[in-house]
């Protein structure tokens, strides 16, 4: 089993959508989709960067508080994933921003977790995660098909695509 399949085992529960719907306000149907939709845009952003600036990442999520670790891993890219996340678990910008803030550290952690178990370094985390998002795409239709809506261009980087979704999305309100 590769690590996102590891990932998406432990953490899209009954038990998690419940806890995090009761703490954004959301409906549990709403945060137990929207748990399937961030895991693979999370592991994807993770996966991006190099291996030092992961291993980092995964430190800071022992000790940081979620708003740093969310604008430290999407940076400005956080605004337009809350968006996407909004119209697809039906949340508002509120619930979406929070919902990312109780979700980032979960996925974190467990990462972080999964790298310390099987006691690899940065490096080779980063290159597992990286197999592990590939595999999850071509193993699975709807990891493939959230990636690939989500990487536009095939670029193999899914924030460029979210940020010209957000473009056209807030272009359309000023027609």
């Amino acid at each position: 089993m590769n690590l996102i399949e590891q990932l998406m085992g432990q953490l899209n529960t009954q038990e998690n959508a419940e806890k995090i719907s009761g703490a954004v306000g959301a409906d549990t149907g709403a945060a137990q989709s929207a748990l399937s939709n961030i895991i693979p845009i999370l592991t994807k952003a993770l996966g991006n960067q190099d291996a030092n600036a992961m291993g980092n990442l995964l430190d800071q999520a022992k000790s940081g508080n979620a708003q740093d670790m969310v604008s430290n891993l999407l940076g400005d890219k956080a605004n337009l994933i809350q968006q996407f996340l909004g119209k697809t678990a039906n949340m508002d910008q509120a619930q979406s921003g929070s919902f990312l803030n109780q979700v980032l550290p979960m996925v974190m952690g467990a990462l972080g977790q999964q790298k310390q178990e099987q006691g690899l370094d940065n490096a080779q985390f980063s290159s597992a995660l990286n197999e592990s998002n590939t595999q999850a795409a071509q193993g699975n239709s709807q990891f493939s098909m959230l990636t690939s809506l989500l990487d536009q261009d095939g670029d193999g980087e899914i924030t460029d695509d979210l940020l010209n979704m957000g473009k056209n999305m807030l272009g359309g309100l000023f027609k």
